[in-house]
């Protein structure tokens, strides 16, 4: 079963997206990729209470981390699953070099061509709003 899941995103606004998969028996975190190094996992916590209220006592824990930090970070802390944003377009160079298997991913992307070229590859990917769908596939009741 599929317990520990990690949320990696790059826009604290766009947690609201995966809300279906805070569900009762998952632990799941948000990793953070952050342009500046002086936004802390307490800066993260505090914004989603902000912006999303009772979903920011659903994350187990929030972690921030720069583009150069997270590898490290992944190589250093297991997950059972990773739900991955494109990154701007850096999500498939961070699990190439995070060496991340496959069937522990999914994407979650409103980037079209990005969602095609990673399926292509064999990756699952799904559209921002379909984070339930993504849940249904992925984390099977």
């Amino acid at each position: 079963m599929i317990k520990n899941i990690l949320i990696i995103e790059d826009l604290p606004s766009d947690i609201k997206y995966y809300e279906p998969i805070f569900m009762p028996g998952r632990e799941v975190s948000v990793l953070l990729v952050n342009r500046d190094e002086n936004y802390t996992e307490e800066n993260l916590s505090d914004d989603v209470e902000l912006l999303y209220g009772s979903l920011s006592s659903k994350v187990k824990h929030y972690f921030t981390k720069t583009r150069e930090e997270i590898n490290g970070f992944l190589m250093n802390k297991s997950f059972d699953f990773y739900v991955i944003d494109s990154l701007g377009g850096f999500a498939e160079q961070l699990i190439a070099e995070a060496g991340l298997p496959k069937e522990k991913i999914a994407f979650l992307s409103s980037t079209k061509s990005f969602r095609e070229s990673v399926q292509a590859k064999g990756y699952r990917a799904y559209k921002k709003e379909s984070a339930d769908e993504l849940s249904r596939d992925c984390f099977p009741a």
